[in-house]
């Protein structure tokens, strides 16, 4: 008789939409060296989609990963992984892993897998069906067309309203760049463009019911560990909660939409993941009903609602700006479409380039169609993201991504009725737009992905955060794909104590002094005036982060390194919350290094499939901008310094210092004996 299987319900389905046919795969191949979500989903990827296929392509695949907590009592244990060649990195696709949170994550291993793999391409639009251990590939004529709300309420309509169902809405039907693919009403895969990919397919839609079981090997365990995490997140009983940044209602204080609620014409809510303790998004719902009720995108929410007050003054959040970012989930577009920042002049997206062109003569009402004149509006608002979706006219153009439309627009100047003079600032302008000196807010300087560096001001951040962290430079520098569309509090929970406690306070500074010198035997070692102890710094919360979102776990909440609930501010002292949880759950006693030792592994076959796809070290670096910014302690980034810190990581990493390359020995080591082999029989391997 086998043994039970706890944790994992130990299959994945293939799915091949050209032919039609189903298979499972076993999930025990891909457990014992990567546990689940993140690194099983890389390995199947350099296992399955070639290095050349382009991200439209029938040989790219849809790899969706759960892990062993998905599903369970552990906390926050209800997101999904997945992998694919990215259509949205410039200048060069390639590979991307993206998260969601919801619910489907633990409806499909209910139905009984563990992962989908979705290959191939469907002739006509079809929806994935999985029903409790079988799956079917069924017609999508009828969904094709509409928007994510409607198409999710029909599949209920068909097949129950217990069902979970992720989607794309017409942008990815359209191969928009940036398309996301959608659950619940805001929960996504999200801006490294998996929509579009996922369009390419004509697979509309993956619909799945589930009524199984999660085997769980030592019950008891896993609820006390569970409870001692929930109470570092969310207080001990009886204590009073102060306002947590992600709970707090606060958050309409003052806005339109508070107003409403006092009126009683809209109802504002919170609304929560899978397993989740913390609740972070927040829910609108207007009594005319005169939109949809639906839930934010909070990056789109706060940047729209900045351009909204520059044109239009006064409180905001209003209808408007909840009607920019209902739009995005609608549509199904990622929301840095709507990104727009003047204040800080940091983060900014797609509409800072817009505007910057409408300023400049580039783009006008005439040649876009666009009421320009109107940004901030809800009328303009309709019509972009309408225009986006359905790539009409100037969207058509703007659906390939800023820096591919500026290039576009750069080389027909004929078709927007501009000088070529003139036409040529639009590439001056994202040229501009990546420069931090100027605002910068598009990617990298090198030809993956892309990472627009927070600039939070040293004054408020006494330790020098983020632009002028070493650490953060370091990550960005070497992050696998587009690291602007990460959340990456594995870094700045680690470093900088993210917002856990009062900014600039002595106690803010002693915890973080106090945790520095526990982990690098030093209090300096989160001191942004140096590159000490930097590249150690950043390859352990590099780990942190692999071993949440291998098991998988919510990047908002996990590392739980420091506590709003304690009396010294410490969370997880010995960050062995994860490995306890993994043990509990699987019966498998792994201890916190081990699962690390297991997170190297993972970031090391990511670095191999980027290598393989041509990433070397000269694309391991910074926009030259940022090294000459000055932050308000006077410091700027030193190029010889951060050169030396990244000799020192490529060393500690084991990589090849000139190429960036990991070593033979460090892969062998790790037992990816195969990606050795790959590397050099294309002539990457170094050495």
């Amino acid at each position: 008789m086998p043994s039970p299987i706890f944790g994992w319900v130990g299959k994945i389905l293939r799915v091949n939409l050209t032919t039609g046919a189903t298979e499972v795969v076993e999930t025990a191949r891909y457990t014992h060296q990567y546990i689940g979500g993140r690194g099983m989903a890389s390995r199947i990827y350099w296992e399955e989609v070639p290095p050349d296929c382009r991200a439209f392509d029938p040989e790219n695949k849809l790899i969706f990963t759960t892990g062993p907590l998905t599903g369970t009592p552990a906390p926050s244990a209800g997101r999904t992984n997945m992998a694919f060649k990215s259509p949205k990195t410039y200048s060069i696709e390639s590979y991307a892993h993206s998260h969601a949170g919801g619910h489907w994550g633990p409806e499909l291993k209910y139905a009984g897998f563990d992962g989908l793999i979705v290959e191939g391409q469907a002739k006509q639009p079809v929806y994935i069906w999985i029903d409790n251990g079988r799956a079917e590939i069924l017609d999508a004529k009828h969904l094709w067309g509409r928007d994510t709300f409607a198409t999710q309420q029909e599949l209920a309509r068909t097949h129950g309203p217990r069902i979970r169902s992720f989607v794309i809405g017409i942008a990815g039907e359209k191969l928009h760049r940036n398309a996301v693919i959608l659950t619940d009403t805001d929960s996504a895969f999200g801006d490294s463009g998996p929509g579009g990919v996922m369009g390419s397919k004509n697979l509309k839609a993956i619909a799945v019911r589930g009524e199984g079981r999660i085997g769980i090997a030592r019950p008891r365990e896993l609820l006390e560990t569970s409870y001692e995490l929930f109470r570092l997140i969310t207080r001990k009983e009886g204590e009073p909660e102060p306002p947590h940044p992600w709970r707090r209602m606060g958050g309409w204080a003052g806005t339109k939409m508070e107003e409403e609620q006092q009126r009683g014409e809209a109802e504002l809510g919170l609304a929560a993941c899978f397993g989740c303790p913390v609740a972070c998004r927040r829910t609108v719902k207007l009594r005319d009903q005169s939109m949809p009720a639906g839930a934010l995108q909070c990056s789109a929410m706060q940047s729209y609602e900045e351009l909204e007050k520059r044109y239009y003054g006064g409180k905001t959040w209003g209808r408007t700006t909840f009607r920019a970012s209902q739009l995005a989930n609608m549509y199904g577009i990622g929301s840095r479409e709507l990104l727009w920042n003047e204040a800080t002049r940091e983060d900014r997206g797609g509409l800072n380039w817009v505007e910057d062109c409408y300023q400049n003569g580039v783009l006008t009402e005439e040649n876009t169609g666009l009421a320009l004149g109107k940004m901030g509006s809800q009328e303009f608002i309709e019509e972009y993201m309408r225009k986006l979706a359905y790539r009409e006219g100037i969207g058509d153009i703007l659906a390939e991504g800023i820096p591919r439309a500026a290039e576009y627009i750069r080389d027909h100047p004929d078709e927007f009725n501009l000088t070529p003079q003139k036409a040529a600032q639009a590439y001056a302008l994202y040229e501009k737009a990546t420069d931090p000196r100027m605002g910068g807010y598009f990617g990298r300087a090198g030809r993956f992905g892309g990472y627009t560096l927070h600039r939070w001001g040293a004054s408020e951040y006494p330790l020098g955060l983020r632009i002028h962290s070493p650490v953060c430079q370091i990550f960005t520098a070497v992050d696998p794909r587009d690291a602007q569309t990460q959340h990456d509090y594995s870094i700045h929970m680690v470093a900088e104590g993210h917002s856990w406690m009062p900014p600039g306070s002595d106690v803010w500074r002693n915890t973080l002094e106090n945790f520095a010198e526990k982990w690098f035997g030093s209090k300096q070692a989160f001191e942004a005036s140096t590159y000490d102890y930097k590249p150690e710094i950043a390859i352990f919360a590099q780990h942190l982060n692999l071993e949440k979102e291998n098991l998988i776990l919510c990047d908002w909440i996990f590392p739980v390194t420091y506590s709003r609930y304690t009396s010294d501010y410490l969370g997880d002292r010995e960050l062995t919350g994860p490995s306890k949880l993994f043990s509990a759950v699987t019966g498998i006693n792994k201890s916190r290094d081990e699962m690390w030792a297991i997170a190297e592994r993972c970031w090391n076959l990511e670095r191999a499939i980027s290598c393989r796809e041509g990433r070397r070290r000269q694309d391991d670096w910074l926009l030259p901008g940022y090294f000459d910014l000055i932050d308000q302690q006077g410091h700027t980034i030193d190029r010889e310094e951060f050169r030396r810190a990244m000799d020192r990581y490529y060393q500690l990493r084991g990589w090849d210092a000139e190429t960036g390359v990991p070593t033979r020995i460090k892969l062998e080591e790790l037992g990816l004996v195969d990606a050795a082999d790959d590397l050099a029989a294309a002539g990457a391997l170094p050495g």
